[in-house]
């Protein structure tokens, strides 16, 4: 690893009472702003995967999405996430990013083969 391991403790999220709608819609707006780049954060990581499994297998592991949602529900119970919420939206996020990494794998043995390939030509 080429930087520091993160640190698994997480602060609740500060809350601000809001005063109004408009107040409220502009903090969801923040966080979902925030949310998007925590996705592309994690895209690129999952990108990365790929370059360490061999077969579509390797990708869906089905243990390591299990520990990563007991993970997120643990983390929501400490910062006073709906848990229902969060598991319903890591599932489907992990369904997706499993997806996103699977085309990865495609594109890393299609990229493997190409360059085979070209070296058996020469």
């Amino acid at each position: 690893m080429t930087s520091s391991t993160p640190s698994p403790h997480i602060a609740p999220p500060l809350i601000a009472q809001c005063d109004s709608l408009a107040e409220v819609r502009l903090r969801i707006d923040q966080a979902d702003r925030l949310l998007v780049a925590l996705l592309a954060e994690r895209a690129h990581y999952v990108r990365q995967a790929a370059r360490f499994k061999q077969t579509p297998a390797d990708v869906q592991a089905p243990q390591r999405v299990q520990t990563v949602i007991g993970q997120a529900l643990a983390q929501a119970r400490q910062v006073g996430a709906p848990p229902a919420v969060v598991e319903a939206t890591y599932r489907a996020m992990i369904t997706a990013f499993v997806q996103e990494e699977a085309r990865e794998l495609d594109r890393l043995a299609d990229r493997t083969v190409k360059v085979d390939a070209q070296a058996a030509a020469s």
